[in-house]
């Protein structure tokens, strides 16, 4: 077994490091499932981030934000490096998703741990990052000294020994032709043709976008054009730069081309993009399918579908077990919210869901740092079973969270209240169906009491 682990552990990174994208998503779902199994965390938080980082690779955002919400919760556990590519991973989707304000945050975040672990050839492409930041701000100044910044670090650990870091030199070009300092442009394109190979680098691409602007900038559109053909030509089956360097002939061909040769460049590519377009979209959906495949189904069922937390068939499923595993005396909460029908007959049921996504949101975030087994039970009652060494620590961990909840608020100005029912157990073998039954039970008095305050189950 050990073997058969090491042996997909291997070809997973095999593949995500060439770039073999189709072969990784086929294994990478088996390879956390495996990983998880033997409690192997590192490679979990490793797998996720690679996992995020081929879906961003795809623009497939909305999956790449999901792999990084499952780390939320362990991040902080995890390695420095780690968290410094987790943190540069969601700067990267923010910035991808236009969201530049979050993007700079996770960047600054980045930066100040990378620069505590002189993590430098990371803080040198946060420093990049950064000032691709800036650049899209039209904050070239800034740019350009967060760029140096990464220039410097480039130097101090020999970088370019082998070749230069073109998408550092093409953001170089591109802030130089921004604030027209071409001469100092031209001459950064110059060093950099001077090497062999460099389109070989993945960056590559970048590069030559700079060279096409200055090349336009200057109004040499011939120049421009010719060398988009001789790109797309010699990229004809790389689909992804091919793609790249099409869009960017389009936009000069239009200054070079008469007219009538023009519309029908257009015709053909508008051609080519509805091909492709139906092309990605397939692709996507295999992608999306590798997703939700079998192992993910019994996931899909467990979750519920308002509030995007466990559900009362994950309780059932699981709780047995983990009632089994648990090593502390246990304690089984339950709450709902106060009048939730006359929240529902004021507000309308759009209020209510918000309410019980409120309610989800600030217990889960609190019963996870206690280690629960947290679910929505059903309408606005919501269950925890919860490792507590004593009766006391249960009185005032139930204090805290009610105050918390108390705290919260709905339709604008609306004070959330809750009342909550409680048991506490510390002799095994612990029983569901007890555990709720006495819990409900507590909460019931609540309810006969007034509500809006917590009662422990008292056995006669």
């Amino acid at each position: 077994m050990k073997r058969h682990t090491d042996v997909l552990f291997q070809k997973v990174n095999t593949h995500y490091e060439a770039q073999q994208y189709p072969q990784f998503f086929e294994l990478i779902d088996s390879a956390l499932l495996l990983a998880e199994q033997e409690g192997d965390m590192e490679t979990v938080v490793d797998f996720t981030l690679k996992k995020a980082a081929a879906y961003f690779h795809f623009s497939d955002y909305e999956i790449a934000i999901q792999a990084l919400k499952d780390l939320e919760s362990s991040i902080d556990d995890q390695s420095d490096e780690a968290r410094i590519r987790y943190m540069n991973l969601k700067a990267a989707v923010y910035g991808a998703l236009n969201d530049l304000e979050s993007c700079y945050r996770y960047l600054c975040d980045a930066k100040t741990l990378a620069e505590e672990q002189q993590s430098f050839e990371i803080l040198m492409v946060i420093e990049a990052n950064i000032t691709h930041y800036f650049f899209e701000k039209a904050r070239y100044d800034e740019a350009l000294v967060h760029l140096e910044r990464a220039f410097v670090i480039c130097e101090q650990i020999n970088y370019e020994r082998k070749q230069p870091y073109v998408s550092l030199h093409a953001r170089y070009i591109s802030i130089c032709v921004e604030q027209k300092k071409f001469e100092e442009a031209g001459a950064r394109i110059a060093y950099i043709e001077s090497y062999s190979n460099i389109e070989k680098q993945s960056y590559y691409k970048y590069f030559v976008k700079a060279v096409v602007v200055y090349e336009c900038a200057l109004q040499q559109y011939e120049r421009a054009y010719i060398r988009l053909q001789k790109e797309m030509q010699r990229f004809a089956q790389n689909e992804r730069m091919y793609d790249y360097f099409y869009e960017q002939f389009i936009d000069v061909a239009e200054h070079v081309e008469p007219l009538e040769q023009y519309i029908k460049t257009l015709e053909t590519y508008y051609e080519y993009i509805l091909e492709q377009q139906k092309q990605q979209q397939q692709q996507r959906a295999e992608r999306i399918d590798m997703y939700f495949k079998v192992d993910h189904l019994e996931e899909l069922t467990w979750l519920d579908a308002l509030t995007q937390i466990k559900n009362r068939r994950y309780l059932q499923d699981r709780a047995s077990d983990w009632l089994n595993e648990v090593t502390t005396p246990v304690a089984a909460i339950i709450f709902d919210a106060d009048h939730f029908k006359k929240i529902n007959d004021t507000y309308g049921h759009d209020v209510g869901d918000e309410v019980i996504c409120l309610m989800a949101k600030c217990a889960a975030a609190f019963f996870d740092k206690h280690k629960a087994l947290f679910v929505r039970y059903g309408g606005d009652e919501f269950l925890a079973l919860c490792p507590i060494e004593n009766e006391d620590k249960l009185i005032l961990l139930l204090q805290t969270f009610q105050s918390m909840m108390h705290a919260q608020s709905y339709a604008k100005h609306e004070t959330l209240q809750i009342s909550i029912g409680a048991t506490f157990h510390d002799e095994r073998p612990y029983h569901l169906n007890q555990l709720i039954h006495e819990a409900d039970k507590a909460l019931y008095s609540v309810k006969q009491d007034g509500r809006h305050r917590f009662s422990i189950y008292a056995s006669s």
